[in-house]
């Protein structure tokens, strides 16, 4: 199973995610986080397959930046 995560602030959600993360990495799951260039990059390397830093803000509607994540990963595995 693959898990894309997306996150724009990283008050809350960092002590979320450190929970999170290596628990689904251990039931071997394939995760990719797409954060803001709010968050350390390198904290997360350990913790998923994949991060990818964008600039997320932003009037925020979730489906723009969905839009915008499959569009850059289309162009880049294609």
């Amino acid at each position: 199973m693959k898990i894309l995560h997306i996150a724009e602030f990283a008050e809350g959600v960092v002590r979320y995610l450190q929970m999170l993360l290596p628990r689904l990495e251990a039931r071997g799951m394939t995760q990719f986080f797409i954060c803001s260039r709010k968050y350390d990059e390198c904290i997360y390397r350990k913790m998923v397959n994949e991060v990818k830093q964008k600039d997320l803000t932003q009037s925020f509607s979730p489906l723009r930046i969905v839009k915008k994540v499959l569009y850059n990963v289309q162009e880049q595995y294609m």
